[in-house]
């Protein structure tokens, strides 16, 4: 699996990554950086949906773990972090909040929570955004909910909305 505390403080270089600097700048090359409320991308390796990011010597580091300590600070030991997009790819420091492990299997999907949206919600947020070009942030003041959701929902990731119509 990955390491995901204090990244950095264990980082060694190496032929490929010299410095901190270099290790930085090859990470936010890997993210797909669109606005601030919009889902940042991770582009590079996945594992069940997270990214993941090689930091020399410890191996792998889970990408979303690394974009928040570059942001703000480590993640303390008995917290983790809950993407409130509910995108696992996504690295944006913006969608991500530190929680207790209860907390994040609470919020989890799996859990229970019920989607915002119904399917045909879903749909018709796809078609105006595909071939009107309306804006996340209008379509999500139109529906009552967060532009993360329309983000989903235009990506067509399932948990965004209801399957049924």
């Amino acid at each position: 699996m990955w390491q995901s505390r204090n990244i950095l403080a264990r980082f060694e270089p190496s032929r490929q990554t010299r410095s901190v600097d270099d290790l930085v700048e090859r990470f936010w090359s890997y993210v797909a950086r669109r606005s601030p409320t919009e889902c940042w991308e991770w582009r590079r390796a996945l594992n069940k949906g997270y990214g993941v990011f090689h930091v020399p010597p410890q191996g792998l580091a889970a990408a979303h773990d690394l974009a928040f300590e570059l942001t703000y600070h480590v993640i303390p030991e008995a917290l983790q972090l809950d993407h409130l997009c509910r995108n696992r790819a996504c690295v944006n420091p913006r969608h991500l909040e530190l929680v207790t492990h209860s907390e994040n299997i609470l919020r989890s999907p799996i859990s229970g929570r019920r989607p915002s949206l119904s399917a045909r919600q879903a749909a018709a947020i796809r078609k105006r955004y595909a071939t009107e070009k309306v804006a996340q942030h209008v379509l999500a003041a139109k529906y009552g909910v967060q532009q993360m959701t329309i983000s989903n929902v235009i990506r067509g990731a399932k948990r965004a909305y209801a399957t049924q119509l």
